[in-house]
């Protein structure tokens, strides 16, 4: 079977891949920006017991028929949330246009920020949009907010108001207390692997410039909000106090030392799969209920060209993962073998098919699958859905950015 037209995915060929393919696949080669000899540093993962050290997430796999270490640079996790960062960006650029949840808080400062779907972790499920109101009403138990928990049975609110949850899933299990929570699964997955991982040293250290040498004898007063010179009193001075050396108060040298940390890669890959099949599981059935196989093809079709414009705008805006790893693209070798593609492919039950596309191309086969869900009856909101915190919500903010200097009492 073949669906592109002449190794173009047109916006005809979107539709018939959505309603005949299995998946779209990326495989891309990335290497660190500093060239391949440079040291990275993927995520650190908590370990175990009292004195155990962070550590990243290694593991074999197989790679040209062997096996090799791999090290996780980027989980699905991760990379979802980028992805959407990285729409809210082409969204912010003026590149797009797509509907989703918003909601301004004030800071402790004064200042107020809008804070949206596709930046919180729960997207339209977020607690912050539980604890919103949508016309004066709780925002979940608001009309539009039940319609939005209909499951895939009927996902057209969701479709018209987050399409982003459709994509990366999304769960309502932020409700204290009553219904059950629906949840609906992910459609596009994305994870980033260093390739033939070689495990490293990260140095630490500091030199003060001022000389602070460690003995002179700090105490730590209010709790450690604050310092004075001198050894602590004796019990019952009436204050809390805890001595300490100056370096803990970020004065003076941080004695050198080398932790098992980050490594060398030969290089990376982005994996990410677009599953058509996932999408063909939703409906989106229009006021009354009734289904219509034309609507239901017209907004899968809109929800893969929104994957394909978030997997090309990463690209395009680039892969500055954390600090000490950042990667770029870079074009297939001619040595690379066969089955270590690069770039985008159509998967059918007949094989891959591979194609191009760039971040230009994806926006323009938006605009067109937005256009025919239109004519459908699907609407696409131009406009966020602006939501207003309740006033629980908004002291909660304040307070919290205001205490935000004094220590959390949760692990990142």
């Amino acid at each position: 079977m073949t669906v592109l037209e002449n190794g173009t995915l047109t916006a005809g060929a979107l539709r018939a891949a959505v309603r005949d393919a299995q998946a779209v696949r990326l495989n891309l080669r990335l290497e660190p920006a500093g060239g391949r000899h440079e040291h990275v540093y993927p995520p650190t993962y908590p370990g175990e017991g009292r004195d155990s050290k962070p550590r990243h997430a290694v593991e074999e796999r197989w790679v040209n028929g062997e096996k090799v270490p791999c090290v996780v640079l980027d989980s699905v996790q991760s990379q979802a949330n980028r992805l959407e960062l990285a729409l809210l960006q082409a969204l912010r650029a003026g590149d797009i246009r797509v509907p989703h949840l918003s909601v301004s808080l004030p800071g402790g400062d004064g200042t107020v920020r809008a804070y949206t779907s596709l930046e919180l972790s729960h997207r339209a499920a977020d607690a912050v949009f539980r604890d919103s109101l949508l016309d004066g009403e709780p925002f979940q138990t608001s009309p539009l907010g039940r319609r939005l928990q209909q499951g895939d049975a009927d996902a057209t609110a969701l479709f018209e108001t987050d399409p982003a949850s459709l994509l990366h899933g999304v769960w309502w299990s932020t409700q204290l207390k009553g219904r059950a929570s629906v949840r609906l699964t992910r459609a596009l997955t994305s994870s980033i692997t260093g390739i033939n991982f070689v495990p490293g040293l990260k140095p630490t250290s500091r030199l003060d410039a001022l000389g602070i040498v460690r003995q002179i004898p700090i105490r730590l007063i209010d709790d450690g909000a604050d310092w004075e010179l001198g050894e602590p009193p004796g019990k019952g001075a009436g204050r809390k106090e805890k001595a300490t050396r100056p370096s803990e108060i970020n004065h003076g040298n941080v004695t050198p030392s080398l932790l098992p940390l980050g490594g060398a890669i030969d290089h990376a890959r982005q994996t990410a799969v677009l599953s058509f099949v996932r999408l063909r599981q939703i409906r989106f059935p229009n006021g009354a209920g009734a289904a219509d196989a034309e609507r239901d093809a017209a907004a899968r079709a809109v929800l893969a060209a929104l994957a394909l414009v978030e997997l090309t705008a990463q690209a395009h805006q680039g892969y500055d993962l954390r600090a000490g790893c950042f990667l770029v693209p870079v074009p297939p070798a001619e040595s690379e073998a066969a089955d270590q593609p690069h770039g985008f492919e159509l998967l059918t039950p007949a094989g891959a098919e591979p194609f191009a596309l760039d971040y230009p191309a994806a926006t323009a086969l938006l605009a067109d699958a937005v256009a025919a869900a239109a004519a459908a009856g699907l609407s696409w909101r131009g406009e966020p859905t602006v939501l207003t915190p309740t006033a629980k919500l908004a002291d909660l903010k304040r307070i919290s950015d205001r205490l935000g200097g004094q220590g959390d009492d949760e692990a990142e």
